[in-house]
């Protein structure tokens, strides 16, 4: 009964004043304050203003000669989380190979990632600068295939008879895993009837049919797959053949392409595994996009490991970078999962690592990711945990780290790119837009730039 009518006295209490019973002074919230909803205190958001007008900055700069670019990072931007371990050894030898590309043979950076990456998102601005740069054309390796949802850089129509395979993704499966350089194979199928049996009136093949992209006159194209003994093609129109030597079941046949020009190849016979198209020039550097939708970067040792190590080396890559992070983000939550995900991702590039150990790694840390929190976009609780997760296995497993996360802001950054004008970051606060993609990349750039200018600077 006291505490109702104490309830009662502070509900007509509008103005809050304290009241005096028997001696006793209390002190009542108004009604405003006591009808009024909770407030938490507001998430603090990232000033990322200065990040984006150096990043546009850079995009805006032409090639500059090696003694114009500071190793030091300027210290009035936000711009301070650069590649960390620029002086590792391995580093110094790609730098080193990189600063004579122009006149040596074409060297290949593979550019693994997740769905962030997809469309050549990110390793398209890493390609364009390098090549204007340090020479070099063409767009590298592309898929023969792709899903019809999974947007690439190439418009190419196919037989429809064609299936990729790979170890994520929910994608089907090869025996052995044995898969090709962009972590996954292309096969052309029989058609079926409606009781799964070859349809024997229709011959076994599939064609594809694409135009190059716009480029020099030694642009090259290749197809690459496979040992293929029985496969016969035909390049518009003119017969053809793939020959079954190579590296390792590795091998490239040379297609004529002409710029802006359609090109069908048609196949017949048993299907090998093919592995893409490649265009590229002979010298120079190129960037190849390898996007693997689904996968946390926690796939490539569900695959023969050392099989891909020899086929990367028979294309001269020199360099690794992994960007994941979108698939994990959403579903780490608790201190165990983040240990199992370490664990797996540290797997993995000590895989790579010890199937390459010429090689160099970069892992680019994931970014900023958000959702609902309240009335209130925030970002995921546990990013900077699994950011940190990333960097460990980095470090650990003897990789260069970049903070993708801290360079574009922090936490609540996202939010930020999203809102900008025009938008920077999709609607589902993970994936950046192209335009965010862009200068993001112009970030990671800057960063690689400044490692390699340091690296100059102590020869």
């Amino acid at each position: 009964m006291a505490a109702l009518l104490l309830g009662a006295l502070a509900y007509a209490n509008v103005d809050g004043n304290p009241l005096k019973i028997e001696g006793i002074e209390l002190s009542f919230l108004s009604r405003a304050e006591l009808l009024a909803p909770a407030q938490k205190k507001p998430e603090p958001k990232a000033e990322v203003s200065a990040i984006l007008a150096k990043a546009e900055e850079s995009e805006n700069a032409d090639a500059i000669a090696d003694s114009a670019i500071t190793a030091e990072p300027e210290q009035d931007t936000l711009l301070v989380n650069f590649i960390q371990d620029a002086s590792d050894r391995l580093m110094a030898q790609f730098f080193g190979k990189l600063k004579a590309a122009r006149d040596n043979a074409l060297i290949r950076i593979a550019y693994f990632g997740d769905s962030q990456i997809e469309a050549d998102r990110f390793s398209s601005i890493l390609r364009q600068r390098l090549q204007r740069q340090f020479g070099g054309c063409g767009t590298g390796l592309l898929p023969i295939f792709e899903p019809s949802d999974v947007a690439t850089k190439l418009s190419l129509q196919h037989s429809g008879t064609w299936r990729k395979y790979g170890p994520y993704g929910g994608l089907a499966r090869l025996p052995k895993d044995r898969y090709g350089p962009l972590m996954s194979s292309f096969r052309y199928l029989r058609v079926l009837d409606s009781m799964g049996k070859p349809v024997d009136s229709i011959p076994h093949g599939g064609w594809i049919s694409f135009t190059p992209p716009k480029a020099p006159l030694n642009l090259e194209c290749s197809l690459l797959y496979a040992a293929a003994s029985s496969t016969r093609i035909r390049v518009n129109g003119k017969p053809d053949t793939l020959s079954a030597g190579g590296i390792e079941e590795f091998n490239r046949h040379p297609l004529s392409i002409e710029s802006g020009k359609k090109v069908r190849v048609d196949f017949s016979g048993a299907s090998p595994d093919f592995y893409g198209l490649d265009f590229s020039c002979a010298n120079g550097v190129t960037v190849d996009n390898v996007p693997m939708r689904g996968s946390a970067g926690t796939d490539f040792v569900k695959s023969d490991v050392q099989r891909m190590a020899r086929q990367l080396r028979a294309l001269n890559t020199q360099l690794i970078i992994m960007q994941y992070g979108a698939n994990v983000v959403p579903y780490v939550s608790t201190r165990k999962q983040l240990e199992w995900f370490h664990s797996q991702f540290l797997k993995n590039l000590k895989a790579l690592r010890q199937a390459l150990p010429e090689v160099p790694i970069i892992v680019i840390g994931l970014g900023d990711m958000a959702k609902k929190a309240g009335t209130e976009m925030q970002s995921y609780p546990m990013i900077e945990q699994i950011r940190d997760a990333q960097r460990d296995a980095a470090a650990e497993a003897g990789c260069v780290f970049w903070d993708l996360y801290r360079a574009m802001g922090g936490r609540n950054s996202m939010v930020l790119w999203h809102d900008a004008q025009p938008a920077l970051a999709e609607a589902d606060y993970t994936h950046f837009t192209w335009r965010g993609a862009q200068l993001a990349g112009n970030l990671f750039y800057d960063a690689l730039m400044r490692a390699y200018a340091g690296q100059q600077m102590e020869k």
